[in-house]
């Protein structure tokens, strides 16, 4: 019977983390609102023009800008010259929905496996992710399912087949997803009953967490399943003490952290384990940690080779990606970054699954059971972590918290179980809580896929939007708070329309204001305070609806993300306002 409910939570799992796969991929319907009534230009022109820069970085990281814009104390005309105008419009061929996705492609891009060059340039994400990710791509092509051309051109003419190469990079996320209900499964079974099992499989695979980075091509949910992998062997470790677990645990340490950097608290899994490992004499164990942590370390370098040989030959490329993520994860503000911490693990869980998963630790802990403490300690790291550097973070920052989440799944799960020995209406009701708000969570994360797959999405509404708004106005101009990319402004007119990035800061002697300002923002009302409102109503905001339930802005996700249009007051504002 269990293993029944086994197959049935896993086929739940296959239809949620296909539903929408193909969400905010590149492809020519976007045309008619880039180009308008133009002829679009072709991808040869593009490249002219600026396509050098895709996968030739001139000493950079994969993640960092080639040409950057300059500081922003002024309005930025975006569309002044045709260069400027590729630049942008090469973004929205090739671009996903989803920021970071790209720069694995860009790495990927940079290769030539032929001539043994295999420095991705990208270092923060590991090799256990660009490596596998370039195979499965390559396997792709070898079948014919995949278009892989060297020729940017192509791909600038083909967006929908470049689009292609980011659904094989979510389907090895989505791989994960379901190797992780399965590891919640074998975990659960060990803590004592499969049904605590199942029912943490279910949990972990209807998180909104879950369900969105099984949905993207980002290294996080890869790592969070391999960190659950080493603390099921760490349990069985504990427990056995067999050679065999301790050079799995090891490995899987090590692949962990080879995966995403973030991943560094699986260290602890093994440090844990062998410490904790009864009857073993102190010389054994402390060999043991040595050795575990050489051939962590080994596995770790073999698949991300290039750390070691740009460290000692090549600097440039580590201090530029790794300097541009360190810039992201400032440390401070310990109190903010704990409350972004605990309005997070509420978003990517639901509320109902975050308290009885915190009270049910808690009993595990007090009645000193400590059999998961190969899970509990890399997961308290984690939140540590995060609350370090969480401070200001938007809700896309909620990736890394996949580990800390699955870990309080897992422990309401077996709570739930251990309460039904006693009270089982109580338990069972409790149960049906859990699965309902959390399913209902994950289900309007996985609506906001399926939405954005469709062509009635968010960007595409708004973009429609403006183009009725402004048929009738050659001359009107549209204003931005972001550079622009598919993820953050719907496509706009950039062939005939001027477009400019506002100010970061208020600027006294500002030029006239444009006539709309187009944003991307999670909650359309915390831009109430931003400096440039007060010359500006807001005019729309797609979805429509944002007070349903299941119109929500899902915060983690980039899809169908809000987009709020604001509409210039009157001329001449400018000269009287003060900030």
């Amino acid at each position: 019977m269990a293993r029944l409910g086994l197959v049935i939570v896993l086929f739940l799992a296959l239809v949620i983390v296909l539903s929408g796969i193909s969400w905010g991929l590149p492809s020519r319907r976007a045309d008619k609102y880039l180009f308008g009534s133009q002829r679009p230009w072709p991808g040869e022109r593009l490249v002219e023009l600026k396509g050098s820069d895709w996968s030739e970085r001139r000493g950079l990281g994969a993640d960092v800008d080639v040409d950057p814009l300059a500081k922003r104390h002024r309005l930025v005309d975006l569309t002044e010259t045709d260069r400027g105008r590729a630049e942008i419009l090469i973004r929205y061929r090739l671009y996903s929905n989803q920021p970071d996705e790209v720069i694995t492609l860009r790495a990927l891009a940079g290769m030539r496996p032929s001539k043994l060059q295999l420095d991705p340039k990208l270092y923060q994400y590991g090799g256990m992710f660009v490596y596998p990710v370039g195979a499965i791509i390559g396997l792709g092509s070898a079948l014919g399912l995949i278009e892989v051309s060297g020729n940017l051109a192509r791909c600038l003419d083909h967006p929908s087949a470049f689009g292609a190469m980011y659904v094989a990079m979510r389907l090895y996320s989505s791989a994960f997803a379901l190797l992780g209900v399965v590891t919640c499964y074998l975990i659960g079974r060990r803590l004592g009953h499969r049904t605590i099992g199942l029912l943490a499989g279910s949990l972990f695979i209807l998180m909104p967490v879950v369900i969105t980075m099984s949905h993207e091509g980002k290294p996080h949910l890869v790592a969070a399943v391999m960190m659950l992998l080493a603390g099921l062997v760490g349990m069985a470790y504990v427990r056995d003490g067999r050679r065999s677990q301790w050079l799995l645990l090891a490995a899987l340490t090590g692949l962990a952290g080879a995966t995403v950097l973030s991943a560094w608290p699986a260290a602890s899994i093994m440090l844990v384990a062998i410490a904790r490992r009864p009857c073993e004499t102190k010389r054994r164990t402390l060999a043991r940690l040595a050795w575990g942590v050489v051939l962590a370390g080994a596995v770790f370098l073999v698949t991300n080779p290039y750390l070691l040989i740009n460290l000692l030959a090549d600097r440039a490329f580590l201090r530029s990606n790794l300097g541009n993520s360190m810039a992201m994860y400032e440390v401070g503000r310990i109190a903010e970054g704990a409350w972004t911490v605990a309005r997070l693990l509420v978003e990517g869980m639901s509320l109902p699954l975050v308290i009885v998963g915190t009270v049910s630790l808690l009993v595990l802990l007090s009645r000193r059971t400590w059999c998961l403490l190969p899970l509990l300690v890399p997961a308290g790291l984690a939140l540590v972590q995060f609350t370090c550097i969480g401070a200001g973070k938007p809700g896309e920052y909620g990736r890394f918290l996949i580990f800390p989440a699955s870990v309080l799944a897992i422990a309401a799960a077996w709570g739930i179980v251990m309460l039904f020995e006693r009270h089982r209406r109580v338990a069972v009701s409790l149960a049906v809580v859990l699965l309902l708000s959390t399913g209902f969570e994950g289900g309007r994360y996985l609506l906001g896929f399926l939405r954005d797959a469709s062509s009635t999405n968010s960007r595409a509404s708004a973009a429609q939007w403006l183009a009725d708004r402004t048929a009738d106005n050659s001359q009107a101009t549209i204003g931005l708070v972001r550079e622009p990319a598919p993820y953050c402004v719907p496509p706009l007119d950039f062939d005939r329309r001027r477009v400019v990035l506002l100010p970061r800061d208020w600027a006294e002697n500002a030029p006239v204001w444009p006539d709309f300002v187009v944003v991307a923002v999670d909650r359309p009302d915390e831009l109430e305070t931003a400096w440039w409102t007060v010359h500006y109503a807001k005019t729309a905001v797609f979805p429509r609806s944002l007070s349903r339930w299941w119109s929500r802005p899902t915060v983690i996700s980039w899809a169908d993300k809000p987009i709020a249009i604001y509409e210039r007051l009157g001329k001449g504002a400018t000269s009287t306002m003060t900030p």
